[in-house]
């Protein structure tokens, strides 16, 4: 089984936007994407995060942020866990999940 911390399900490339479940719209103390991960795991309320290296910010958001994928170069998004319910869509909460692999 995949650690939720694995970056095995991070989408490279794709930005996710949603809504901050923060006050501030993105953390700009991440240095890479799995930091930024961990602050997701962290922060109550998350379900998605997004990462972009050349800024090093981190985005913090709620649900919203699955259905509003967009390409980005360099960026790295992906769920507070790395995990699949049976539907397959990636990181959604589920009663029965799957795990990524």
């Amino acid at each position: 089984m995949i650690s939720p911390l694995s970056p095995d399900c991070f989408e490279h490339n794709v930005r996710y936007n949603g809504s901050s479940v923060l006050d501030v719209p993105f953390l700009s103390t991440s240095s890479n994407a799995a930091e930024c991960h961990y602050t997701c795991l962290r922060t109550r309320g998350c379900d998605y995060f997004a990462f972009d290296p050349v800024e090093q910010r981190c985005y913090i958001m709620d649900e919203t942020a699955m259905g509003n994928r967009v390409a980005r170069d360099y960026w790295v998004s992906g769920p507070q866990y790395c995990y699949l319910p049976k539907k397959g869509l990636p990181g959604r909460k589920a009663a029965n999940l799957l795990c990524c692999r």
